[in-house]
């Protein structure tokens, strides 16, 4: 479980570099994104942990 929120935060926090570096900051688009992303990671290694 900690793998799975380790690897969301590495995904949130590289998202978050490419927007200020691409767009100057962040908008509310981005945090949408970003939520998404890091869940979508969890969900993804949890399934795998579960299955395989």
């Amino acid at each position: 479980m900690l793998g799975a929120v380790l690897l969301a935060a590495l995904l949130v926090v590289g998202l978050a570099r490419h927007t200020r570096r691409r767009f100057g900051g962040m908008s509310g688009d981005v945090l949408g994104a970003a939520c998404e992303v890091g869940g979508t990671a969890v969900l993804v290694v949890l399934a795998a942990a579960l299955t395989g």
